[in-house]
């Protein structure tokens, strides 16, 4: 485990990064400098940190497929990942203490394959995955279902 820090300077020559790794860091949130410094980012992989919520600047990864939140200390699913990811495929959410997914959480309806809500506090089946048309993968094991 790390403390990983990010300098503005470090991160304006990474423009072109396409997928990036900060598992097993000590964040507490996606690092803001990331979402206005990197605007190709597919792929973001945040695991193992101590991440407790995901700040509304995530909405400027816009071309964000793969977001990676698992083993973290998130007690909600942020509304930005329902409203603004729209190019968001897969999502791993697992182990954390979530219990119900945003309202708006259907709007990930176009794009979302793949979803991993295991080992959280979910005590039902979110309504809301009933509206994911393109979801292939479902992963809810761990849960008091």
């Amino acid at each position: 485990s790390c403390s990983l820090e990010l300098s503005p300077s470090f991160v304006a020559g990474l423009t072109m990064l396409m997928r990036l790794d900060l598992s097993q860091n000590r964040f507490t949130d996606v690092p803001r400098i990331l979402c206005e410094t990197l605007p190709l980012l597919e792929e973001l992989n945040m695991e193992n940190n101590l991440i407790a919520r995901v700040g509304d600047h995530v909405s400027q990864l816009a071309r964000l497929k793969i977001f990676r939140l698992g083993h973290n200390k998130l007690t909600e699913v942020s509304e930005v990942v329902g409203e603004a990811l729209t190019a968001l495929s897969d999502l791993s959410v697992n182990h954390n203490t979530i219990g119900k997914l945003p309202a708006n959480f259907s709007r990930a309806a176009e794009s979302l394959t793949s979803l991993d809500l295991e080992s959280n506090l979910f005590p039902e089946l979110p309504p809301a995955i009933l509206s994911l048309t393109v979801l292939k993968t479902l992963k809810l094991a761990g849960n008091p279902i």
